[in-house]
C-alpha cells in the first residue's frame, strides 16, 4: 500500500493548469505515493488519458462519478477512496513545490493528525504575486497557529488549514465521514483533526495557489445584504457547532463554542464581545453589522466590490 494518497477532485479543468499541477505532483522528492483523481463532471469524462500522460512515475487511479456531487462531497468520496496511510489534498489548478509530500510525511510520522503548510499565490500566468501567505496575512486563521497549538474552539468559525495545504492521517479523516454538506471540507477536517489530536504547521510555502477569475472567493462571496450573511455564515457556523457536539459530545471546547455560536445567531453584542478571541475579525465585523442598517451595509458592500476587493 502507498504511504500517501494524493487526492484531486476535477471539474471541467483548464488543460494547462491541470497538466502543470499533475507534473509538479509527479516530480515530488518523495516516492511512495499514489494519485487518485475524481472527476465530478460525469458528462465530461474525457480526462483519464490526459491525467495518465502527466503522471508517469507513480500509480494513478481515475474515477468518474455517476452524478455531480459538488466539491465538498467529491472530496469526501476521495477520502473514502484513499488507501495510503496519509493523504494530501490537491486542487486542479494549483502547483506544488518540491518537499510538499516529504516534509508533510516527516511531521505526520511524529504522530500529528494533520499538517498544514504555508502557501504562495500565483496569477494565471504562473507569476508569484504573494511570496508567503502567512507573512502577508498575519491575521488569517490558517497562518496564526504553530505546531502543537489547540485551535479546536476556534476552528468552527475560521478555516485553520486550506485544502490545498492540508495533509492528514487517512484513518482520522475517514472517521469524520460523512462530511457536513454546509461547510467546506477543509474546515471540517481541520476542526476534526484538532479534536482528535495534535496538529503541525510547516511555516514555509510548499504549494502555490493559483488565483484566477473562476476560483476567487472570500468572506463576502455571495453576500448581498445582512440577511445573506446571517443565513449563510452565522447559521452555518451554528449548525457546524451542533454537528460537532453530536460527534464529539465530551470535547472540552464545546461550551465556549456553543456560547459564541449562539451569541452570533441572536446578534448578542455582549456575547460576541465576550468570546471575541475565538474569531477576532468576525467578532468586530458582526458587532458593527448589528449596529448598521441594511441599506447602509448594502451601499458599503457595493463600494467595497467596486474597488475590486
Amino acid at each position: 500500500m502507498p504511504r500517501v494518497s494524493v487526492l484531486m477532485s476535477i471539474y471541467r479543468p483548464n488543460e494547462r493548469y491541470l497538466a502543470e499541477q499533475l507534473e509538479t505532483i509527479d516530480n515530488q522528492d518523495f516516492e511512495d505515493f499514489e494519485v487518485v483523481v475524481y472527476n465530478d463532471c460525469p458528462e465530461d469524462d474525457q480526462w483519464e488519458d490526459f491525467c495518465r500522460a502527466h503522471v508517469v512515475s507513480h500509480p494513478l487511479r481515475y474515477v468518474c462519478g455517476e452524478v455531480n456531487l459538488g466539491y465538498i462531497k467529491a472530496f469526501e468520496r476521495l477520502v473514502t477512496l484513499a488507501e495510503g496511510e496519509y493523504f494530501a489534498l490537491s486542487d486542479q489548478d494549483d502547483r506544488w513545490l518540491s518537499g510538499r509530500l516529504s516534509q508533510g510525511v516527516e511531521m505526520l510520522d511524529q504522530g500529528y493528525v494533520m499538517v498544514n503548510c504555508d502557501r504562495q499565490i500565483i496569477d494565471p500566468e504562473d507569476k508569484v504575486v504573494v511570496q508567503s501567505w502567512r507573512e502577508s496575512h498575519p491575521d488569517d486563521a490558517s497562518g496564526t497557529w504553530h505546531t502543537g497549538d489547540d485551535f479546536t474552539s476556534k476552528a468552527a468559525f475560521s478555516c485553520y488549514s486550506m485544502g490545498m495545504a492540508t495533509m492528514m492521517r487517512t484513518d482520522a479523516a475517514q472517521s469524520l465521514v460523512p462530511f457536513p454538506d454546509w461547510v467546506g471540507h477543509d474546515k471540517w477536517l481541520a476542526l476534526g483533526a484538532s479534536a482528535l489530536g495534535s496538529c503541525a504547521s510547516i511555516e514555509v510555502p510548499l504549494v502555490q495557489h493559483r488565483r484566477h477569475g473562476k476560483n476567487e472567493s472570500g468572506a463576502l462571496h455571495r453576500v448581498s445584504c445582512k440577511q445573506d450573511w446571517y443565513q449563510s455564515r452565522v447559521q452555518g457556523n451554528y449548525d457546524l457547532v451542533q454537528e460537532f457536539s453530536r460527534r464529539f459530545p465530551d470535547n472540552p471546547a464545546l461550551p465556549v463554542m456553543r456560547e459564541f455560536a449562539e451569541a452570533r445567531l441572536h446578534r448578542d453584542i455582549r456575547g460576541i464581545w465576550r468570546h471575541r478571541d475565538l474569531a477576532p475579525q468576525i467578532a468586530r465585523f458582526e458587532i458593527a453589522l448589528c449596529l448598521v442598517p441594511d441599506p447602509i451595509f448594502r451601499l458599503a458592500l457595493a463600494l467595497y466590490r467596486r474597488r475590486g476587493n
